[in-house]
């Protein structure tokens, strides 16, 4: 079953998994053109590069804050080194924009 990032405010879909597996490495998600999922400019106080994610060996989710201006959260518990990801987590980009995390068959 792959990894499917949902977000919420534009219920836009990503599956993760795949993404992962056609670049061979964890994906970007800021503003900047270059990332892999991209934040409209709107949202300011999310970073041009704000996170990556990628999968362990086990095909495990894992987010990873890039040195954020304004802090990436998961679970409402700031992130400050790799952090594992769960089926249900929320991730929080800043302090507006929401992105879910889950399975699909």
């Amino acid at each position: 079953m792959p990894w499917i990032l949902s977000t919420l405010k534009f219920q836009e879909k990503y599956n993760l998994t795949q993404m992962c597996e056609e670049r061979g490495r964890p994906i970007l998600i800021g503003r900047e053109r270059d990332c892999d999922i991209i934040v409209p400019e709107k949202y300011i106080h999310v970073s041009k590069q704000q996170v990556r994610i990628g999968l362990t060996e086990e095909g495990l989710p894992a987010l990873t804050d890039l040195d954020s201006t304004n802090g990436t959260w998961v679970n409402d518990i700031k992130v400050r080194q790799e952090t594992p990801l769960h089926t249900g987590d929320s991730i929080w980009l800043s302090n507006e924009y929401l992105i879910r995390i889950g399975r699909r068959d």
